[in-house]
C-alpha cells in the first residue's frame, strides 16, 4: 500500500479546481499581499516567484499522515495500552482489540517562514484542525507495537486557517480508507 492512500491533503483537496480555488484564496490573503510587498522592495524586483513556493508549501501542509494521527491516538487509550504491554510479555501471540465509536481529535501548527540570503522577511503561520470519527476498527498487536489495523468507518470534519482566515473547511466527510494497513516495521522509521 502505498503511503498515498492515507493523507489529509484528500480530506480537503479531493480534485485539482478545489486545489486551485484555494491556492487563490491564499493569494488574496493579507498575509501573502504583504509578503509579496516585502520581497518586491527588498529584492528591487516586479516579479515575485512565491507562487509556485506557495503551492509545494500548501502541498506540504497537508501532508499528513492520517494512521499516524490514528495511533498516536489510540496510544493513548488505556484498553490499547493494556494490550500493548500484555503483548510484550508473550511477544509471539498476537493480540486484537476491536474499538467502538470513538473520536479522535489532532492540531497542526505549521508555519512558512520566507528569507531573502539568509534574511527572515516573514512568518504566515497556520492552524490545522481535524475531528475524525471511527467506528469498526481493528487493532492488530504484536510484541508491544500495533501492527495492522482493520479499518471500518470513518468521517472527518477539518478546518485549515491562515492568521484566522478559513482557506479550506469539510464537514462529516467520510473518508474511503483501505480495508487493511499493515504497519509491521513502519514503527522502526
Amino acid at each position: 500500500m502505498q503511503k498515498r492512500d492515507r493523507r489529509v491533503e484528500d480530506l480537503f483537496l479531493s480534485d485539482d479546481k478545489e486545489r486551485q480555488r484555494a491556492y487563490e484564496r491564499l493569494a488574496k490573503h493579507k498575509s501573502v499581499e504583504k509578503l509579496r510587498e516585502n520581497v518586491e522592495a527588498r529584492s528591487g524586483s516586479v516579479a515575485f516567484e512565491a507562487a509556485k513556493g506557495m503551492e509545494r508549501f500548501m502541498k506540504e501542509l497537508l501532508d499528513i499522515d492520517l494512521v499516524e494521527i490514528f495511533m498516536q491516538g489510540w496510544k493513548k487509550y488505556d484498553a490499547v495500552v493494556e494490550v500493548l504491554a500484555r503483548s510484550k510479555k508473550n511477544p509471539l501471540k498476537k493480540y486484537f482489540v476491536a474499538l467502538s465509536k470513538h473520536t479522535l481529535r489532532s492540531r497542526h501548527r505549521p508555519g512558512l517562514q520566507v528569507e531573502i540570503e539568509g534574511i527572515p522577511v516573514q512568518r504566515i503561520d497556520f492552524d490545522v484542525d481535524l475531528k475524525l470519527e471511527l467506528e469498526g476498527f481493528v487493532l492488530e498487536i504484536k510484541n508491544g507495537e500495533i501492527v495492522a489495523l482493520d479499518s471500518g468507518d470513518c468521517r472527518a470534519d477539518g478546518k485549515v486557517n491562515c492568521e484566522g482566515v478559513t482557506l479550506y473547511e469539510r464537514h462529516s466527510q467520510k473518508l474511503y480508507l483501505p480495508v487493511r494497513f499493515d504497519l509491521e516495521g513502519e514503527n522502526d522509521e
